[in-house]
């Protein structure tokens, strides 16, 4: 696989924001991260699945293509709009979402849960778009001998 180079200005850029994080004056650059150390992934030999995922992101694997569908916010959004208009803000100023010109062909509602200190979270339900995906097989673990020798031969967690 080709590797892609990253400008020595973006590894300083994630260096100097993970600083200004730290310090509680900038909130965290997340998107690109994995990308910009692309090299790393490499170097300590990473399946090539690994790789395509951090060089390209995730690829959902949908068993159907969801119907068109737009869905409208849940109460709990509609309650706290103020705080899901400067969420989707944040979004945009970091540049994990985009706005698009076009109704996308599905458009999920979003909900907010508060924390028992009273802290805001936005929620994106993607309830809709996960029945197309197929469903995991469920592994379970009978007990921590069985866990132990499962990590005994390679497997993670």
């Amino acid at each position: 696989m080709e590797e892609k180079s990253v400008d020595i200005s973006t590894l300083a850029f994630y260096k100097q924001n993970l600083y200004e994080y730290e310090h509680g004056t900038a909130p965290a650059v997340v998107k690109g991260r994995h990308r910009a150390h692309l090299s790393f992934w490499v170097q300590i030999g990473k399946p090539a699945w690994v790789l395509e995922t951090v060089r390209s992101g995730y690829v959902i694997p949908f068993e159907s293509t969801p119907p068109s569908i737009c869905l409208p916010n849940h109460r709990s959004a509609l309650d706290h709009s103020d705080f899901v208009s400067s969420a989707v803000c944040d979004l945009l100023k970091l540049e994990l979402i985009s706005e698009v010109l076009t109704p996308p062909k599905v458009i999920n509602p979003l909900s907010v849960s508060v924390n028992s200190e009273g802290k805001p979270r936005l929620i994106l339900d993607l309830r809709h778009v996960n029945a197309c995906i197929p469903k995991a097989k469920l592994f379970k673990m009978e007990d921590w001998k069985i866990f132990l020798q499962y990590l005994s031969r390679g497997g993670y967690m």
